[in-house]
């Protein structure tokens, strides 16, 4: 079966981007803005450092023949640019020779732009430099005067110059920095004679690695422990954690965590009961310890118990890599989940769609039927897992009504809780129309069965469909204009595409929906890369376009 309604993490489908660039590009391998060189062997030549900063294949370089003093780059935006204020030049600078710094003017000299001295870090590698343009806000730039290496003929590489508010570039604390997993273990050291890594013993949604930690049993001090000693150590920053994974099916208390011998205390963590059962992942706050070079990791994994525990995935991070995504459905009911959809009425069933339409082009769909043998004829159904809402979500579900039934009502849990009256408006007696329900005032509750009122107290027959949990719409992507795009998995584990992206958010999903990478890229790649081989969900999202694709990294 097929259906309409676009979701963000099982779609298999490519939705390709249309993306709308914020800014305004002089430079880079699409632009060239008339570029002139003063130097007879400046020229555009091929990137000699591709980087995390520039991917680009080609760049300029500002020559070493100097005819003149203050060797020169010249651009001439079309259309010019008028800068507001707030805006910035930016560039790009790689400076193996160890050039000083730059200078830009405007307009033959009209506006000066400012000067620039470059970072150690140029000589290595790529940086993006800026001048504010603050002082001559509202005047037309026709002409950039770029001295790349102020007044010397050293040779400099140039790339991507852009006017702009902020940077395309991603900030740098945009990953996970992995201590332990199933790639890294980072010298892990047991105090336990018995303490090991061992087959993970319940694979589940939190925790699919094939193997983990096991803190062990024998005890020859207090506080059993756990060592690890990250290479390269790592520089904590103001918003980062600490998180790991617990398996906790002997009932420990709870864990501790302090770094370098013990000079810095990290915090104590009680477990919560469904680590009994299953895998929970817990972090520690950093800020106190922000700036401090950690260069070992000391875990208590039961305190100052010798209970076995198991641990996995150990990382620094300013955020979980298993949060949800914000827009995932959770389908109740749609032509590839059914939830054990039980009918009151004797004629209501699985049928045909009997309109295909933008909303839902959907086969089949589900009748209510029109024989009721009880008040309220409903139907029910029984999502698996069971799903709690959290504060912000809701119950979707589209509808075609064309017998004109008044609305609908829906409860939850044998009515145990309240979910909402919907009235049907009229445009769904001539197609599917999509309604929901706010689901705050039940937030945290355990839902395990959807009890479904589509004609409230009549036995007026309603076609229904789709039915999911979110806390948006899954069909507000429906209107983008799709534009081709390629993107693979390289072999270092990074997603990439074929064109150059700015300011590209993108997600990646493992096949159970979690989310992995939340990555904005300018340029090609991510920074970012799957760690794991194995089945991935891609989601690239820039302004009103989006995109989905289903990988496989092997």
């Amino acid at each position: 079966m097929k259906t309409k309604i676009t979701f963000y993490l099982f779609i298999l489908v490519s939705l390709i981007p249309r993306f709308v660039n914020s800014q305004t590009f002089v430079f880079n391998e699409s632009v060239s803005s008339g570029i002139f060189f003063e130097s007879p062997n400046g020229e555009i030549v091929t990137n000699p450092l591709q980087d995390d900063v520039n991917a680009s294949e080609t760049c300029a370089f500002s020559g070493t023949e100097n005819p003149f003093p203050w060797l020169e780059i010249q651009y001439f935006p079309s259309p010019a640019f008028t800068p507001a204020t707030g805006d910035k030049l930016f560039f790009s600078v790689y400076n193996p020779n160890n050039a000083p710094g730059a200078q830009i003017q405007f307009n033959s000299g009209a506006f000066f732009g400012g000067n620039v001295t470059y970072e150690s870090a140029s000589l290595t590698g790529w940086v993006e430099y800026s001048i504010n343009l603050d002082g001559i806000a509202g005047n037309e730039l026709t002409q950039i005067i770029l001295f790349p290496a102020e007044g010397t003929s050293i040779g400099v590489y140039i790339d991507n110059i852009y006017f702009n508010d902020q940077s395309v570039l991603s900030p740098p604390s945009s990953g996970p920095t992995y201590v332990y997993n199933e790639e890294v273990s980072s010298g892990m050291f047991f105090e336990s004679p018995n303490g090991g890594e061992v087959a993970n013993p319940i694979v589940d949604d939190v925790n699919s690695s094939a193997n983990c930690a096991f803190s062990g049993t024998e005890n020859p001090f207090p506080w059993l422990e756990i060592q690890y000693f990250p290479s390269p150590a790592f520089t904590a920053e103001t918003g980062d954690k600490l998180f790991f994974s617990v398996y906790n099916p002997n009932n420990a208390p709870g864990a501790q965590i302090q770094f370098n011998s013990g000079a810095f205390f990290g915090g104590n963590v009680t477990y919560e009961s469904a680590s009994l059962t299953g895998w929970v992942e817990y972090s520690i706050n950093l800020d106190g310890i922000a700036g401090n070079e950690l260069t070992q990791i000391i875990l208590f994994p039961a305190e100052g118990t010798s209970i076995g525990v198991y641990i996995d995935n150990i990382y620094f991070n300013d955020q979980s890599v298993l949060s949800p995504p914000s827009s995932g459905p959770t389908y109740v009911y749609n032509e590839e989940v059914s939830s054990g959809m039980f009918f009151e009425s004797p004629n209501g069933g699985e049928v045909a769609n009997p309109i295909v339409d933008d909303v839902n082009s959907s086969a089949n769909c589900a009748f209510s039927g029109t024989e009721n043998p009880f008040p309220w004829l409903e139907i029910q159904y029984f999502p698996s897992p069971a799903f709690t809402p959290e504060t912000g979500d809701k119950l979707f579900f589209s509808v075609y009504n064309p017998n004109n039934a008044p609305g609908a009502q829906i409860q939850f849990n044998s009515g145990a809780f309240f979910g909402g009256n919907v009235t049907y408006e009229s445009a769904s007696l001539t197609g599917w129309v999509e309604y929901s329900i706010n689901l705050d005032g039940i937030a945290g509750n355990e839902l395990t069965q959807i009890i479904l009122y589509p004609a409230e107290g009549t036995s007026i027959g309603v076609y229904i469909d789709n039915i999911y949990f979110a806390n948006q719409s899954a069909l507000s992507v429906d209107s983008l204009d799709i534009i081709d795009q390629f993107v693979y998995i390289d072999s270092d584990g990074r997603i990439t595409f074929d064109k150059e992206q700015y300011n590209t958010q993108v997600y990646v999903f493992d096949i159970n929906g979690r989310l992995l990478i939340s990555e904005t890229i300018n340029g090609k790649n991510t920074i970012k890369n799957l760690k794991q081989k194995g089945i991935y969900i891609i989601k690239a999202v820039n302004d009103n376009s989006v995109m989905g694709k289903k990988l496989i990294f092997y």
